[in-house]
Order: C-alpha cells, then structure tokens, then sequence
C-alpha cells in the first residue's frame, strides 16, 4: 500500500461457462466485501475472449471514516444478457502484480498500476 487516495488498482480476468470457452456479453460488477456496506468498485462487459478489467482507486474502498481497512477483499457478481446473476466467492486481500501503464495519473511517480488476475471464472450452467 503506497498511501495515496490515487494509487490506482485493477482486477482482471475472463469469464468462461462450465465447458470453459469464453462468455462475451457478461457484466461484470466488482465489489469489496465489507461488515457494513460493499463498496462498488466499478463495472466491465466480457469482450469476445471473455477477458474483462476493472481499475479503481484505493479511495473507493477505503473510505474517510474507516482509514484502517487495508487491502480490499474483491468479489464479482456476474450478469448475462437474460438477466441471470452470479456471486463469486471473496478474493481476500486484493494482491497482484505490478504492470507499467502510460496513463500518469493511473501510474503516480512509479508508472505502475497494481493488477490482481483472477484468471479464468466460470458462469455456472443454469
């Protein structure tokens, strides 16, 4: 954790059905689980390749109030073209690896945005 309300992070993955191929079309809602109220980090559609990535920043999870929350603890709720919805388990302490982006106010002094890969998920079968 750098301490900076802009320190940006990213949750990414692909989003596959039970036979694993890819799903394209799912929203893709990305919370942080906590006691009270989940924060929404933020939203993405499935590209063809089911590939989707959420950025956000450490403000959006640690609020004012509550400036002792530390890592973020990630879950997705899923939604298909028909309106089904699914809730994935929670990813406890948001960790991943560093990826260079030219963005300078995504990447700060660094240049660098801190990217959890979920890998693939699977959109359970009715």
């Amino acid at each position: 954790m750098r301490g900076n309300d802009q320190y940006w992070e990213a949750v990414k993955g692909r989003i596959v059905g039970p036979d694993g191929k890819a799903l394209e079309g799912i929203t893709v809602h990305v919370y942080d689980k906590d006691v009270m109220v989940d924060d929404y980090l933020g939203e993405a559609v499935t590209k063809a390749n089911g590939k989707f990535r959420v950025e956000f920043t450490q403000a959006d999870y640690t609020p004012p109030f509550s400036p002792g929350e530390g890592r973020p603890d990630i879950y997705l709720k899923l939604t298909n073209a028909d309106g089904r919805v699914h809730k994935t388990e929670v990813h406890a302490d948001l960790s991943g690896n560093f990826e260079k982006t030219d963005d300078p106010e995504k990447g700060g002094l660094d240049g660098e945005i801190e990217v959890m890969n979920l890998g693939d998920v699977e959109f359970p079968a009715e």
